[in-house]
């Protein structure tokens, strides 16, 4: 996502928005990172709400 240009923001402010809950959290599929197609683009529409983590 980060190196096509989908994204406006570097690869650490990517990771500390995961963190804090206002990006969606990835998928580990064995050694690749990857993110929902749908959660993506809700997240670009304003749409995305955070899953609340216990």
């Amino acid at each position: 996502m980060l190196k096509s240009g989908m994204l406006p923001f570097s690869e650490p402010t990517l990771w500390r928005k995961v963190k804090e809950g206002s990006f969606p959290q990835p998928i580990r599929i064995g050694r690749i990172t990857a993110w929902k197609q749908s959660q993506i683009a809700a997240w670009q529409n304003g749409e995305y709400v955070a899953e609340v983590r216990a």
